[in-house]
């Protein structure tokens, strides 16, 4: 995705398939924990250049006080932001 592309509000969804699912949570060693602990994210969003690939992805837990995937949801939301207006 370009930045104009970004900016303007387009998408570029990729779908995580099952089998990427099932590959990342046996590596994190995660693959019996409730799926209401955590989400599935990438690292860098694809909107930033981030791949739809295995080693972009991991399981942010909802427990943690500080740096959680809430948190993580309000950074992916200000990232964009701050590439648009040119910070």
């Amino acid at each position: 995705m370009t930045v104009d592309q970004l900016c303007s509000g387009a998408t570029d969804a990729r779908p995580i398939t099952v089998a990427m699912r099932a590959q990342v949570l046996s590596a994190y060693g995660v693959q019996d924990v409730p799926s209401d602990q955590y989400e599935l994210d990438y690292l860098i969003t694809p909107e930033l250049g981030g791949a739809t690939d295995v080693r972009n992805l991991w399981p942010q837990g909802y427990g943690s006080p500080i740096w959680n995937a809430r948190v993580k949801d309000e950074l992916e939301e200000l990232l964009p932001r701050l590439v648009c207006s040119h910070q």
